[in-house]
């Protein structure tokens, strides 16, 4: 049975690489969203929500932009919401609406 290509390359990388760091168990990537949200997200959001919001009906506005105000000043905890909310409002645009920016 042939090997797998990570198993080729963690083979090929042992002399490099220490065995508890080449070996060790799977890891997630935390996504810094904090820090992303007060630049490409609130910009993106700030620009279509209206939009999104009266196409859809799904969000009011108004609470949303709230949201955005605490995110800009760096108050609140809205950074997770926010990344959603990006993502759905790009995916509808592009699938749903037929959008393009």
């Amino acid at each position: 049975m042939a090997e797998s290509p990570k198993a080729i390359l963690k083979k090929a990388l042992e002399t490099l690489l220490p065995h508890e760091v080449l070996y060790r168990r799977k890891m997630g990537f935390c996504v810094p969203v904090r820090e992303w949200a007060g630049e490409v997200f609130v910009r993106y959001i700030d620009k279509h929500l209206k939009s999104f919001c009266s196409e859809t009906g799904l969000f009011r506005e108004e609470g949303l932009r709230e949201q955005l105000r605490h995110t800009a000043n760096g108050d609140g905890d809205y950074a997770f919401g926010l990344w959603n909310l990006y993502f759905l409002m790009a995916w509808m645009r592009k699938w749903i609406l037929c959008e393009k920016d």
